[in-house]
């Protein structure tokens, strides 16, 4: 005769894995902040920090005449228009192979090159490891291309605004690590205690009987509980089971 038992069901109440979830709360924060720390400090220690500089252009289409200094709203909106021109000429390999070679750097790739508010204003972002670098190779983007930019497109001038004088460090990166390493502990840390609870087979309550194929007889009443308590409890309850 077998008599090894099985249980009724494969299915745990969602409720019994929401409510171990919520007693391993302090737990799940703690691995996340235990994630995130590994992950600022891995940012900050072991990945090679990168720092942008940027310099501030205008862009206008329209050649003023002496004497005539007023510019139309059909001039303007092609002032616009021509930022994305003027970004990608700037990124091509003649204005970023000159750069290279008038200073000397291996390769020039990290440039980015937006619009300010969706005006004729636009900015030039050059992003290295290297502090230096990056202030110089936008302040030579700078100087090149307003003469490249007037040579392909007709009536087209380009101004600097404002020179790159420094180059910020990037602190987005460690913000964005700081999260994800907050996210990974709290995943890894909620699928842990959902296995636990898969996998623990523990007789804790009367409640948990019916998940078995097992009659039940009895139950022995807790009399430490009970005196505690001033009334019986389940032995499940108790020390004693």
């Amino acid at each position: 005769m077998n008599t090894k038992r099985k249980m009724k069901g494969a299915e745990i109440d969602l409720l019994t894995i929401l409510g171990n979830v919520w007693k391993k709360k302090y737990i799940i924060v703690f691995a996340c902040i235990i994630g995130a720390l590994a992950m600022y400090l891995r940012a900050e220690f072991l990945l090679t920090p990168t720092y942008t500089a940027s310099v501030t252009m205008y862009a206008n289409n329209s050649i003023e005449s002496e004497g005539n200094d007023k510019v139309s709203a059909s001039d303007l909106s092609t002032s616009i228009k021509l930022v994305s021109a003027c970004g990608a000429i700037i990124k091509s390999d003649p204005v970023l192979e000159q750069v290279r070679i008038d200073l000397g750097y291996p390769a020039i790739n990290s440039v980015t090159v937006y619009s300010v508010d969706e005006t004729q204003v636009f900015k030039i972002d050059v992003t290295s490891t290297d502090q230096n670098m990056a202030v110089q190779v936008a302040n030579r983007i700078a100087e090149i291309a307003p003469e490249k930019i007037a040579g392909i497109i007709d009536g087209c001038s380009v101004k600097l605004i404002s020179e790159a004088k420094w180059a910020w460090k990037n602190w987005p990166v460690k913000r964005s690590e700081t999260i994800k390493g907050a996210i990974i502990g709290f995943a890894v840390s909620l699928f842990a205690v959902c296995i636990i609870t898969l996998l623990d087979t523990r007789i804790k309550k009367e409640e948990d009987l019916d998940r078995w194929d097992y009659p039940i007889l009895g139950i022995i009443p807790s009399f430490t509980s009970a005196q505690k308590g001033g009334a019986y409890a389940s032995a499940s309850k108790g020390g004693n089971k």
